[in-house]
C-alpha cells in the first residue's frame, strides 16, 4: 500500500481510502446492509492496508460512524478516521437533502459543531478524530461567518479532539476564507479523469494553499469501473438515469468512454489488475492527486479496491490514460 502524508500534519495515510457513504444505508443505496457483512468489509479494506476511513454524520444520520465504531474497535490506533461536519438532521438548519423521512440540514455554528464532534466521538468510539472536515458551506439564512467556524475547529483542535482540518464543496472564495492562518490541511473535491477539466483548478489551488487532495466519485459512479456496458440499464431513480446529473452516461458519450476502456486492456493486462484498479492506481499517480476514496459495502469490494494501492501504474502510463481521456472532449 502506498501511504503519503496528509498535507504538512505529519499524519501517515493509505492512498487509498475506505469511503463510507454506503456503509450507512438508506433508501439511496438500495436499502440497508447486514452489519456484520459491513463490519466484514471494513476490516477487510483495513487487512488490505487501507489505514484511511472516511466517514460523515449525514451517511445514515449516524449509522455510518456506528458501524464503524464497532469495527475499529481494538485497532483504533492504527487508524486515521476522518469525519465531518455541517450536515444535522436533529437540530435547527438549512434543509440539504430529504431522504427517508428525515431531513439533512446546513448549520455550521460553533454551537451545533460542538455538539457534533461529541456525537462523532461517541459514536466511533473514541477521543479524538484524526480529520474533521466542513461538509458543506453554510448558507442563507443561517449562513454562519467563515471566521465564527474556523475558530470554533481551531479552538478543538488546541482541545486535542481533532488533529487535523479539511474542507470540501467550497468554492474558491470560500476556500481561501477558511485557509486563512494554514489551519486547513485537505481539501476533498469531486475527482476523476472524465471531471479533469473542472477539477484541476481547484486542485491546483490545494497546492498552493498546502493541502492534500482528496478524490470522490473517481470511478464516475461507475462508468471507469469496466463493468458497466452499452446494455446496462439504470432503475428510473438511479441519478445516472438522469442525464443532466452526469452526461457521460447518455449512449453516445458512454460509448465513446467504453471504446477508450477496451484500448486499455493492454495495461490491465500489463499491471494484472481489473479495470477499476487500474483507474484507481493511475487517478492516485496523476499531479495533486494525493488520496483516492473508494467506497464499497462488501469485503469483496473493498478488498479489490485496497490492492489498488500495491500497484504501481507509472506516471507516464496515468498521463498516457487521461490524454485518451481528453480526447473525447
Amino acid at each position: 500500500m502506498l501511504y503519503r502524508e496528509i498535507g504538512n500534519t505529519g499524519i501517515e495515510a493509505s492512498a487509498v481510502v475506505l469511503g463510507t457513504w454506503g456503509i450507512g444505508g438508506g433508501s439511496v443505496w438500495g436499502g440497508d446492509t447486514e452489519e456484520k457483512q459491513l463490519i466484514d468489509t471494513i476490516h477487510a479494506a483495513i487487512d488490505g492496508g487501507v489505514n484511511f476511513i472516511d466517514t460523515a454524520p449525514g451517511y445514515g444520520f449516524g449509522e455510518s460512524e456506528r458501524v464503524i465504531g464497532k469495527a475499529i474497535k481494538g485497532r483504533r490506533d492504527d487508524l486515521v478516521i476522518a469525519t465531518k461536519c455541517g450536515l444535522i438532521w436533529d437540530w435547527d438548519g438549512v434543509e440539504h437533502f430529504a431522504t427517508d423521512g428525515k431531513t439533512l440540514k446546513r448549520n455550521l455554528t460553533p454551537q451545533s459543531i460542538r455538539r457534533e464532534v461529541e456525537e462523532s466521538l461517541a459514536r466511533l468510539g473514541t477521543d479524538y478524530l484524526d480529520l474533521y472536515q466542513v461538509h458543506w458551506p453554510a448558507i442563507p439564512p443561517l449562513d454562519t461567518p467563515i471566521e465564527e467556524t474556523l475558530d470554533c475547529l481551531v479552538s478543538l483542535q488546541q482541545e486535542g479532539k481533532l488533529r487535523a482540518l479539511g474542507i470540501s464543496n467550497l468554492t474558491e472564495e470560500e476556500t481561501r476564507q477558511y485557509c486563512t492562518g494554514g489551519h486547513m490541511a485537505t481539501n476533498q473535491i469531486r475527482y476523476s479523469m472524465l471531471w479533469e477539466d473542472d477539477a484541476r483548478p481547484t486542485i491546483e489551488l490545494n497546492q498552493e494553499l498546502g493541502m492534500s487532495t482528496l478524490a470522490y466519485q473517481t470511478l464516475e459512479q461507475g462508468l471507469l469501473s469496466g463493468k458497466i456496458t452499452m446494455d446496462t440499464q439504470f432503475d428510473q431513480n438511479d441519478i445516472r438515469a438522469v442525464d443532466a446529473w452526469n452526461p457521460w452516461f447518455v449512449p453516445e458519450k458512454r460509448r465513446q468512454v467504453l471504446e477508450v476502456l477496451a484500448g486499455w486492456q493492454s495495461l490491465t493486462s500489463k499491471y494484472n489488475c481489473s479495470m477499476a484498479q487500474l483507474v484507481i492506481a493511475a487517478s492516485y499517480m496523476l499531479p495533486g492527486v494525493d488520496f483516492v476514496l473508494c467506497g464499497a459495502r462488501s469485503s469483496h469490494h473493498a478488498a479489490q479496491n485496497a490492492a489498488a494501492g500495491d500497484l504501481q501504474v507509472s506516471p507516464e502510463d496515468a498521463l498516457a490514460m487521461l490524454a485518451d481521456i481528453r480526447a473525447l472532449f
